[in-house]
């Protein structure tokens, strides 16, 4: 699945993502939310603009009306089933009922871990480290978190952010196994690519 950046979505979509911005900006998270769903819709990939929708996202859980309080501990449930239902077999559908997850819950471990593993499946490993950056910021202790977020890292290419996380782990966890491989992992992929980017500075 390809991943980009707003940069590179047609013109017409930059507009659409911008004015969802400018309206976040002026407090109407539901147009902004729209907005970004509809671009999402054809670019899951787009890192920036589900920043935006999550942002919105935000605002909106501060003005929800009350009675939403009764019914989401149901959706969350539902929402959470269908996601996992749909990992294998529909990556992006179950990225989308993630996002709605988050929708509910905007501030929810699970919901952004549901989308970390959702866009993992999907194979979009930008949006996978966004989701599991989003769920360590709500809980910047949870050990399985940072666990993900540096095996994300890792898939992503960010072999630096990989180690700096594993190494965090272990400062909570210094006899996490999975912690210490992670950041050996990631240490001689760090190493490997600092290495090809010598070579290509003395060749250049």
């Amino acid at each position: 699945m390809l991943e980009e950046s707003l940069a590179e979505l047609d013109p017409r979509l930059q507009k659409q993502a911008a004015s969802a911005r400018q309206a976040f900006d002026q407090g109407n998270p539901d147009y902004s939310v729209a907005v970004c769903l509809h671009i999402l819709k054809g670019h899951p990939g787009c890192v920036e603009v589900r920043q935006c929708l999550h942002d919105a996202y935000a605002l909106k859980r501060h003005v929800r009306h009350p009675l939403a309080r009764v019914v989401a501990t149901v959706f969350r449930w539902f929402y959470a089933f269908q996601v996992r239902a749909n990992l294998t077999g529909n990556p992006l559908k179950a990225l989308e009922l993630a996002e709605k997850f988050v929708a509910i819950s905007p501030a929810s471990v699970t919901g952004h871990w549901l989308l970390g593993q959702a866009a993992t499946a999907a194979d979009l490993p930008k949006t996978a480290v966004f989701a599991f950056e989003e769920a360590r910021r709500c809980d910047p202790s949870n050990g399985e978190t940072l666990l993900a977020l540096g095996t994300a890292y890792l898939v992503a290419g960010q072999n630096l952010n990989a180690v700096n996380t594993a190494e965090a782990l272990l400062r909570l966890s210094p006899a996490n196994a999975a912690a210490v491989h992670l950041r050996k992992k990631a240490s001689v992929a760090q190493s490997i690519q600092q290495g090809n980017l010598v070579r290509t500075e003395r060749t250049g």
